[in-house]
């Protein structure tokens, strides 16, 4: 069912509409076993102490991470920003279309938007 390389680590993700909630494993083939990632625990720590990371990745097991919860219907709050980028790309547009018609064709402009 699971057919992973030795050494290969795998994101995936499963989206659940009923709860409203995402599930995420983390999976590994290390020495010819398949283990799975658990949840990990939370500690008390007090301001300042040096705390590890819940956990570590490489760059690909990152991006798979990222790519896993894509697939799953998740978008990064910052790809409004593409959208953002491009709806002020398309205002500037306009308003140099504007510019040109008021500019280059002022007869077009009175008599599709009146006189100013």
């Amino acid at each position: 069912m699971y057919h992973q390389k030795e050494g290969e680590s795998r994101w995936f993700c499963q989206y659940h509409p009923q709860s409203l909630r995402y599930e995420i494993y983390f999976r590994r083939k290390c020495d010819g076993v398949l283990r799975f990632g658990e949840i990990t625990e939370f500690v008390q720590v007090e301001e300042g102490d040096d705390v590890a990371p819940m956990i570590r990745l490489q760059q690909e097991e990152a991006q798979q991470l990222m790519d896993t919860l894509w697939d799953a219907g998740l978008r990064p709050v910052g790809a409004a920003g593409s959208a953002g980028q491009l709806s002020a790309v398309e205002s500037h547009l306009a308003d140099m279309r504007k510019i040109v018609f008021e500019s280059f064709f002022p007869a077009f402009n009175e008599e599709n938007h009146g006189k100013h």
